[in-house]
């Protein structure tokens, strides 16, 4: 039973500290961003939620720079192989804002 509410637990604070921008969108495109940021930009189709087809963009201030490094490598490989499905979200918890990506992972 504790094994049970452990694992409610867990999930609740996942959804507390994590928002999506989009679910199971493909990744169509990449690249810097023109600000002088450090900071990237994804363009996306199809998936739902606030950033559905658009751009997003992950900038390092919102995380450290392996952080940053990995959510990059992770983007690229999406891109790359061309078929991969993404889900992307904030670590800021009730922001809907498409430039403060901070988590992408491969479905």
């Amino acid at each position: 039973m504790k094994i049970f509410q452990l694992f409610f637990i867990m999930l609740s604070v996942n959804i507390a500290i994590a928002d999506p921008l989009v679910t199971n969108a493909k990744i169509t495109g990449i690249g810097n961003t023109p600000d002088g940021t450090e900071s990237f930009f994804v363009t996306t189709s199809g998936g739902t939620g606030p950033c559905a087809t658009g751009v997003i963009v992950f900038p390092e201030s919102i995380s450290s720079q392996s952080k940053f490094n990995r959510a990059y490598s992770t983007a690229l490989t999406a891109y790359t192989t061309g078929n991969e499905r993404v889900n992307i979200e904030t670590l800021t918890a009730g922001e809907t804002n498409c430039r403060m990506a901070s988590f992408i992972y491969l479905r």
